[in-house]
């Protein structure tokens, strides 16, 4: 039902998913309600999986077509303050590596993009949350414009990866080293006021 058996859905030649909530992002674990992990995962990998499979038949008789899923850097890089929002997007990334070992032999091609900080509402949101220290001052923001660029070029080229900003592309290529930095360089998520110390 919904979705899934939608007729306009089902006749797309190209599917992009990319969502988020501001909301969810900059946020230590034990200040975020636990129904909000549930929200995340239905957001960032529950719903493009759904949209997946109600694209694919309509694809699949055609063998053709491009399925874009937007995953994230903290899939691969996560920071304090983005347990559940990591958590998410390594879900929505691995399923989409899964989907492109079921679909190899096919016309289908699948993109994943993992945007790092991009200068969006959502982004600005995010950063608000966070102290403005060693950790914040060594990020790179990439803009959307060019991020919008970057992943049309990416499937006309039948690209299986795109990090933006592309310095981030090294995180993903070096997942320990990643680990340790991100641990020592991770910025402080601001405690909410209020919020018991210690």
């Amino acid at each position: 039902g919904g979705v899934a058996s939608s007729p306009a859905v089902a006749r797309f030649p190209s599917l992009g998913n990319g969502l988020g909530a501001p909301h969810r992002l900059g946020r230590a674990l034990l200040l975020q309600p636990t129904q909000d992990l549930g929200l995340a995962l239905a957001l960032n990998a529950f719903t493009p999986l759904r949209l997946c499979r109600a694209v694919l038949p309509s694809m699949l008789a055609r063998d053709a077509g491009a399925i874009v899923n937007v995953s994230s850097t903290a899939a691969f890089a996560p920071v304090a303050g983005m347990s559940y929002y990591a958590a998410s997007k390594a879900a929505l990334a691995a399923a989409h590596d899964a989907l492109r070992g079921e679909l190899s032999k096919s016309g289908v091609h699948l993109l994943l993009v993992y945007p790092g900080p991009i200068r969006t509402a959502l982004g600005n949101a995010c950063e608000a949350r966070y102290q403005p220290d060693l950790g914040t001052r060594l990020q790179r923001w990439g803009e959307a414009d060019v991020l919008a660029d970057r992943t049309l070029a990416a499937v006309d080229r039948r690209a299986r990866h795109l990090v933006y900003p592309a310095l981030y592309d090294a995180a993903r290529r070096f997942p320990g080293l990643t680990r340790r930095a991100t641990e020592a360089l991770a910025p402080s998520v601001r405690a909410p006021a209020g919020a018991p110390k210690g």
